[in-house]
Formats: C-alpha cells, sequence, structure tokens
C-alpha cells in the first residue's frame, strides 16, 4: 500500500502523521490500516491514538520518553526500552518528538511491504451495525425540502438513504458523532444558514456529502431527516461510545410506534439496535 505522508508536531506532547490523498474509502482503508499498526505495537509512553478523516495524531509522555531515552544511554550492552535509532551517531539523547517520529516510521514501513492492503489485515475490525430510523415529521423536519430538491418524493428519498451502506469515517464534534461517507449525491444538501439552538438526541441529519446522528441534545445545523431511538454515547458504559471509525452502517426505517417502544428501551439500558447488529468488540 504506497501512500505518502508526512509528521508534524502538535505543541510538545503530540505528533500528527497526515497522509496525501482525498477524503475516499481507500483513505478510510489505509489510515484504518495504520492504526492497528500503531496499536499492535504500541510506544511505552503512548497515551492515545486520535484518527479524523486522513491524520492520526498520537499523544505521548514526552518526561516519560526522556527519562528512558536517558536510562538507555546510561547502560552499557543492554537494550534499553528504546531501540536506538541507527543514525543515531551524536552520543545525545534523542528528543521525545524524535523518539515518537522514529516508531511511527518504522511501524508504518510494514504497509509499504508486499500484499500491505490487500484487505486481509485487520478485517475482524470492520463491524455492520443496522440502525432502526423514523423518518420525516417531527423527527425529520427537513426531509421533503431534500427529497423536492432530489426531485423526489419523501418515500424515494427514505429508499435511496437506506439503500446503500454507510462507512464510518471518523468520530468528533461532540463525544460518539459519527461523520459517515457514502450518501448518495442527489440527497446531497448544504447546512442550515441558521443552525438549530436544539437538536434532539439520536436526530439523523445531512450536511454536504455526509450523514451523521446527534448523539446529545446540542445545538446544530445539519438538514435533520429523522431521528433513531440508539443511545450514541454512555459515559458510564465501556467503551461509552457505540460507533468508531471504520464501522459499516445501514439504516432501516422504522414507524413512531416503534421509534417509541424502541426509545422506552433504551433509556433503560437497551441497546435500540436492530438484530442484524455484530457485536461491540
Amino acid at each position: 500500500m504506497e501512500a505518502r505522508y508526512e509528521l508534524y508536531p502538535l505543541g510538545e506532547r503530540a505528533v500528527v502523521i497526515r497522509w496525501e490523498g482525498g477524503i475516499t474509502e481507500a483513505m478510510q482503508q489505509r489510515v484504518t490500516e495504520a492504526q492497528r499498526l500503531l496499536e499492535s505495537g504500541t510506544l511505552s509512553a503512548v497515551q492515545e491514538l486520535v484518527r479524523a478523516y486522513r491524520t492520526i495524531t498520537v499523544f505521548y509522555d514526552p518526561l516519560r520518553l526522556y527519562r528512558e531515552e536517558r536510562q538507555r544511554m546510561s547502560l552499557t550492552g543492554r537494550v534499553g526500552a528504546i531501540a536506538p535509532s541507527d543514525s543515531d551517531q551524536t552520543g545525545e539523547p534523542r528528543s521525545p518528538y524524535r523518539i515518537v517520529c522514529e516508531w511511527i516510521r518504522t511501524r508504518l514501513r510494514e504497509m509499504e511491504e508486499p500484499g500491505a492492503g490487500s484487505g486481509k489485515r485487520g478485517e475482524g475490525h470492520e463491524r455492520r451495525l443496522t440502525v432502526p430510523v423514523c423518518f420525516g415529521g417531527e423527527h425529520g423536519p427537513d426531509l421533503a425540502l431534500i427529497a423536492e430538491q432530489a426531485g423526489m418524493t419523501s418515500g424515494q428519498a427514505i429508499e435511496l438513504y437506506c439503500s446503500v451502506e454507510y462507512i464510518v469515517h471518523m468520530i468528533g464534534f461532540v463525544p460518539g458523532f459519527p461523520y459517515m461517507g457514502g450518501l448518495p449525491q442527489p440527497l446531497a444538501a448544504p447546512r442550515r444558514s441558521e443552525p438549530r439552538l436544539k437538536v434532539p438526541a439520536g436526530s439523523v441529519g445531512i450536511a454536504g456529502v455526509q450523514t451523521g446522528i446527534y448523539p446529545q441534545a446540542i445545538p446544530g445545523g445539519w438538514q435533520l431527516i429523522g431521528r433513531t431511538p440508539v443511545r450514541l454515547f454512555d459515559a458510564y458504559q465501556e467503551p461509552p461510545a457505540l460507533f468508531r471509525s471504520g464501522d459499516r452502517v445501514l439504516f432501516q426505517p422504522i414507524g413512531a410506534a416503534d421509534f417509541e417502544r424502541l426509545h422506552r428501551e433504551a433509556e433503560h439500558g437497551g441497546k435500540a439496535l436492530l438484530p442484524s447488529e455484530e457485536d461491540r468488540r
């Protein structure tokens, strides 16, 4: 899997890996594979990996790296916690930033090997979730407008929206908010010129060529087409967010009565996802 990337610091505690290219499924797979490689060989001081469309930010503890580097240099004839670089000829301790960059390059070099990115790696990390949605009406006040702009009825717009599989590119904006690609082009719509002061939790929206779900009741400017009873974020669960990058998502329309029933179940601890969901791993 050939791909050019750059590394740059984000303050004194993080390194950003940014790949060249657009926001495509191939890019999503590339970032997913890179994340898998980094997680499978974690540096002792790495605290967290945060991914986006075409970046991964590696957060680390610089003081721990500095102490380990000093300890490595004080030992003679032993391999310390951090392997020395072939280019380390100065006799001076490497900076934490340099250590992390060298580790990243070593881990990502595996992506350049023959067969990398063939689809065999990381298949167990992919999940498919089916999300029930009550479309239109009070739950989807912008559905009719989006359908009209697409030259179809609301029913046709719902059918088109539910006919494709979406992919979660990243989690952001607020905790648990999934940014999903794969929206059919006829349904693409700009954000509202005036954001709503309060969007109900579970609202399904469209912004540009993306779709997403609001995990909490917050202000927002996406065009709302429906609402799901699924609870997307619970700080008392592990993991707290339902979705993760790389998930595949299908939407299935439900009626108002089913929405109310599933919503009550979710409030009492039920997932409200449809039976075709895969176990959260």
